[in-house]
């Protein structure tokens, strides 16, 4: 593309949730570039957001009845709905921020012979792809098909050395997650938790409940830590984990009245809240966990004290980089039981080393820069 200016389109199946609010970000940085002319957002018919550059044309993704079927119907329709959206457009980059895996091996190429025109990105939030149904070699086969059209592959540190990256015509770019910026917190909503936390330390566990947050551990230590209370904040995502198993658990250890819990969708004020009166932030997962965290890239700006569990994840590469927070060894009581007390021991955290690296505008120059470089 030489150093002409850029048409992008950022393509985001999703009206809600981390990959929603993850591509509304990254559309504000692509079109605060001088280099990009136009940026446009594609996102499903039921999507709230109101901004300039966005197209809604995909099905939505929040069905009344028949989910199962409706969301197979959302893996053919939508790369179809696409497909005859950007075929008309002239030479643009775009972004796969998120995409339909199931049915790769069908739009793929569609693209690859009818949208020659275009350059391929995708975002790989989520590099180990083979834990996705309905079983691992499906999984991997479908990848494999959807990488043969991307010419570059955008992660976050960690890129798992699987069969499907090592596809020769794809360039892989390690570019920072972004820093999401909240608004001010629900004045409501911070008085309510002020008050139930009373004099006690508060540690939180932000956005959807998924299993590998390791919330059993987390309650498991109340007892051993008197001082300490609880706020489970967010809604049930559907990984084995529900609230009123966790509140059961609590319960049965005698910690119940220790766990602040708020069991639905976040408004970005109310996450505003629940950061603000936190003490320490829980993002010691499960020794499973691999990616970035959009939760830690949502803290970042507030500075907190954070434990996070020790591995390969690129949530715990980037803390080691820039001495964020307590790393404690993944599932391990002992380990989380000292690393919390000598983390509400420490000095307040700095997080101005990371906040600097992870902006979006250095992410939008990392890419458009690699697309602009000269073939070799």
């Amino acid at each position: 593309m030489n150093n002409r200016k850029v048409n992008v389109i950022i393509y985001e199946s999703s009206s809600f949730g981390g990959c929603y609010n993850y591509a509304i970000e990254l559309q504000k940085a692509y079109r605060r570039d001088q280099r990009v002319a136009t940026c446009e957002l594609i996102l499903p018919r039921n999507a709230s957001v109101k901004l300039d550059g966005v197209t809604k044309t995909l099905v939505s993704d929040q069905p009344r009845i028949f989910t199962k079927l409706h969301f197979l119907w959302r893996q053919l329709a939508n790369p179809i709905r696409f497909f005859i959206y950007a075929r008309r457009l002239p030479g643009s980059l775009i972004l796969f921020n998120d995409f339909e895996q199931l049915t790769s091996f069908l739009w793929v190429g569609l693209f690859r012979r009818f949208a020659p025109q275009h350059h391929y990105a995708v975002f790989l939030h989520d590099p180990d792809r083979d834990a996705y149904p309905p079983s691992k070699m499906i999984s991997a086969w479908c990848m494999r098909h959807m990488m043969t059209l991307m010419q570059f592959g955008l992660y976050h540190d960690v890129l798992p050395e699987k069969s499907y990256y090592r596809h020769g015509t794809t360039k892989y770019l390690n570019v920072p997650h972004g820093i999401y910026d909240l608004p001010e917190p629900d004045n409501a909503l911070l008085a309510s938790l002020t008050e139930k936390k009373s004099n006690a330390n508060l540690m939180l566990i932000l956005g959807a409940i998924r299993s590998e947050k390791n919330y059993r551990l987390a309650i498991s230590l109340l007892p051993a830590m008197g001082s300490l209370k609880l706020l489970i904040a967010g809604q049930p995502a559907h990984s084995g984990e529900s609230s009123d198993e966790l509140i059961a658990y609590a319960t049965e250890l005698g910690v119940a009245d220790r766990v602040i819990q708020i069991d639905r969708f976040l408004t970005f004020a109310e996450m505003s809240a629940c950061i603000a009166v936190t003490d320490v932030v829980w993002l010691n997962y499960q020794r499973s966990f691999k990616s970035q965290s959009a939760i830690f890239n949502t803290i970042s700006p507030y500075q907190k004290k954070v434990i996070i569990s020790k591995g390969d994840s690129a949530m715990a590469q980037k803390a080691a980089q820039f001495g964020i927070g307590k790393l404690v060894t993944p599932d391990d009581f002992d380990a989380a039981h000292q690393g919390l007390n000598e983390l509400l021991e420490a000095p307040a955290a700095d997080w101005s080393g990371y906040l600097d690296y992870a902006s979006w505008d250095h992410q939008v120059n990392q890419v458009i820069t690699a697309l602009n470089k000269p073939e070799d």
